[in-house]
């Protein structure tokens, strides 16, 4: 409606019957009484009956017309956009492209539907409205390319057809893909040249969508592209103002593991896009899981924020154990708000077995396992062999190192290993020693315990590098005696990092310090490196023993994209009574924080936002099976067979088109066999910032184009004055003057035909 007071409008309408309504009754409010005298007089006005009634009848539109232009006036005509926007005659031929924004944003909840819906009903009426020689195109944000486009270009057919089609559209779960979807409809106007062309577009405009500096910078570009070629653009905003929306903004591992079994915390994300203060939000957490050959949803205990204020996040932890090793879906979802397309999301995970400890023995003692440097380490980290307690320990020599497959494993643990081959310096050729750099640079972990087979021209030399190699600091032979074992030596308990692996010493653990005793530790001279290296970080000092010099325990540096520690003492009872573990868990716990603290990370990015593809590197074990993606809305929607893709050494299968959230579950099977022999889950989540729905308005159109050359027209939020229409466009003083004249002109008139005396 283009007036900001419509009441006042149609009640003013509704006053053009009175002057109506007076006129009759004027013609019924005098008796007819002949008399003689008169009778020349009625020949006269018989005569000029006719001039009167067009006298009248002009007088009476003029006062009708006044009253209507007093209350287009009085109810502040805005102009009526609509009208501007309609298809000229059938005679002129036109080229029309509609953008339709369907990103998630546009489901957002308004009145007794939806935004998405209101945009839709606009598009099929007008599509309904075009001639049967025009030529339109309607092209969708989130998938913008012409050769894509819903419907053309090509002439209007089948208008039921396509309306139908534009009818059963619904949001797609992508962000807003303004500048693409521009881009396609500027390349289909170039396809179809010559006559009227118009572009439509129709969106919710919101402010997140049109703030960011390149793409408006872009968007302006292809504006005055478009307005150059004769385009002329008209925009619809569907915009409504967010009552109260919640989002969950991000599902994420806080540990560096998943391991089957061991407790892992999961940190979820909630942001309060609203103008409100949002109170007792509950969060419903759920796990997908396999149980027996199927998966299924296991819903787990809610997790509840007091409060989260308007334009603020808050961040809740919870703690989750996945009882079986393989693929697991962990999600969490809010209650039902006025945009449902951001209240869920997930994150993928490989849970393992176990990591995988790689233990080299220096000097393995099969006859005497307890006198073998890895026999406590093996039993600390893997007490039962078979990786229940999250890891699982292999135990080879230090011959045998040369033929392992150091990347099978998560870290490497060096027991008083003498040395490594190597190659001088200025040499370039495979060694163990380059083959364990390489590995650790890649993002493995390492551990290094010394011992009296601890050679020290090979740590301080090619270990050490001058301050780029493996080892973080240079070292000294041993202090202390191990045999007569009269002195020793303990931790101390100011040295100790509270957020390293040794941190059960650390804080109110400070006196277990006094149970564990070192007869003897190999001493690191703490000083500046001869050489640095961007890649190499500088050592770190994570404990210290209690002698005169603080000497370290532990040392830590980065390495590339892994990390290396270093403990100064034997992982035996040679040189400490620690591996032998009394009281129970001093010598466990330690070691256990120990390897997760080294292991390589998990860098497997099984979650990801929706339209990223999904990507699976296929092992050995199924190069001769079917790969088959389930996407999330099978059965609906069917399986999608993948190929193996060939890369470099490696096999992959790829799925580029997740366009919609959830799970996207990757099988791979055998020809003649019904189940799977291995399946991947992969989560696909909305993007978090189209959960802003603060809209722009025409000054964020404005500003995004970087011009006012084109027809703004608000088609959300009318209830109020301020939405209706633009102040600088309103048109009630044309009409107040139009009607001041139209008075003058009746009074003029009435005198002129003698109606006034």
């Amino acid at each position: 409606m283009p007036f900001i007071h419509p009441a006042i409008f149609w009640t003013g309408l509704a006053a053009v019957s009175l002057p109506i309504l007076i006129h009759l009754l004027n013609r019924r409010r005098f008796r007819v009484r002949q008399w003689a005298a008169m009778k020349f007089l009625l020949d006269s006005v018989r005569r000029n009956r006719r001039r009167l009634q067009i006298e009248e009848l002009i007088l009476l539109a003029v006062r009708c017309l006044i009253l209507l232009l007093l209350a287009a006036s009085v109810a502040r005509f805005t102009g009526c956009a609509a009208m501007d926007v309609l298809p000229v005659g059938d005679s002129a031929r036109r080229t029309v492209v509609y953008v339709l924004d369907d990103s998630y944003s546009m489901g957002q909840k308004y009145g007794a539907g939806t935004v998405i819906a209101a945009a839709k009903s606009d598009l099929a009426r007008r599509v309904g409205e075009l001639g049967q020689a025009d030529t339109v195109s309607i092209v969708l944000t989130s998938r913008p390319e012409a050769a894509k486009a819903l419907f053309g270009p090509a002439f209007i057919t089948d208008a039921e057809s396509l309306q139908s089609r534009i009818r059963s559209l619904r949001p797609s779960d992508k962000r807003t893909g303004l500048l693409e979807a521009m881009d396609a409809a500027g390349k289909i106007f170039a396809e179809t040249p010559g006559g009227e062309r118009r572009l439509y577009v129709l969106s919710d405009f919101r402010r997140a969508d049109l703030t960011a500096e390149a793409d408006r910078q872009a968007l302006a570009r292809q504006f005055a592209d478009l307005r150059a070629a004769g385009v002329q653009v008209v925009t619809l905003d569907y915009g409504a103002e967010d009552r109260g929306n919640l989002t969950v903004e991000s599902v994420e591992l806080l540990d560096d593991f998943a391991v089957a079994n061991i407790p892992m915390r999961i940190g979820i994300t909630v942001r309060n896009h609203g103008q409100r203060r949002a109170e007792n939000v509950e969060v419903q957490l759920r796990q997908r899981v396999n149980v027996e050959g199927a998966y299924t949803n296991i819903t787990l205990p809610a997790e509840v924020l007091d409060a989260v204020e308007p334009g603020q996040t808050r961040r809740l932890e919870a703690v989750i154990t996945c009882r079986q090793p393989g693929s697991v879906v962990l999600s969490a979802e809010l209650p039902a708000d006025e945009l449902p397309g951001d209240n869920r999301a997930g994150l993928a995970l490989q849970v393992r077995k176990a990591l995988r400890a790689l233990l080299v023995d220096g000097r393995p003692d099969p006859a005497r396992r307890k006198r073998s440097e890895s026999f406590f380490l093996a039993l600390a980290l893997d007490p039962s062999g078979d990786g229940d307690s999250g890891v699982r320990s292999e135990v080879i020599s230090a011959e045998q190192l040369q033929a392992m497959n150091l990347y099978d494993y998560d870290l490497i643990m060096l027991l008083d290993v003498p040395v490594l081959e190597y190659t001088p310096d200025g040499e370039d050729q495979p060694t163990v020693l380059s083959g364990l750099e390489q590995y650790v640079r890649d993002g493995g972990g390492l551990v290094i315990f010394t011992g009296e087979q601890t050679d020290l021209t090979f740590y301080n030399g090619p270990l050490y590098k001058g301050g780029v190699g493996l080892s973080p600091y240079r070292i000294r032979a041993p202090k202390g005696d191990a045999v007569r074992r009269g002195e020793f030596f303990r931790l101390s308990p100011d040295g100790i990092e509270a957020e390293g692996p040794m941190r059960l010493f650390a804080g109110s653990g400070a006196d277990l310090t006094s149970l564990v005793r070192f007869f003897a530790f190999t001493p690191a001279e703490v000083g500046p490196p001869v050489r640095r290296d961007p890649a190499v970080g500088p050592p770190r000092v994570l404990a210290r023993f209690a002698d005169e010099q603080q000497s370290p325990a532990l040392a830590a540096r980065s390495f590339g994209q892994g990390l290396v520690c270093m403990i100064y003492t034997s992982a035996s009872t040679r040189w400490t009574d620690w591996p032998q573990d009394q009281p129970r868990g001093i010598y466990t716990a330690p070691m256990q924080d120990l390897v997760r603290y080294v292991a390589r990370r998990q860098k497997e990015r099984f979650s990801a936002t929706v339209g990223e593809p999904v990507a699976y590197e296929v092992s050995p074990s199924l190069m001769d099976a079917s790969a088959v993606l389930e996407p999330p809305t099978f059965p609906a929607e069917a399986e999608v067979n993948l190929p193996q893709e060939t890369e470099g050494a490696r096999r992959l299968v790829r799925y580029d088109r997740t366009d919609r959230a959830g799970v996207y579950s990757l099988q791979f099977r055998m020809p003649g066999r019904q189940e799977a022999l291995a399946q991947v889950l992969f989560q696909r989540n909305p993007d978090p910032a189209e959960g802003a729905l603060a809209p722009a308005g025409r000054e964020g159109v404005e500003a995004a184009f970087g011009s006012d050359d084109f027809l703004y027209i608000r088609r959300a939020g009318q209830a109020g004055a301020a939405a209706a229409a633009e102040p600088g466009k309103e048109y009630w003083l044309y009409f107040l003057g139009a009607m001041i004249a139209l008075l003058a002109l009746e009074t003029y008139l009435a005198q002129r035909f003698g109606h006034y005396t």
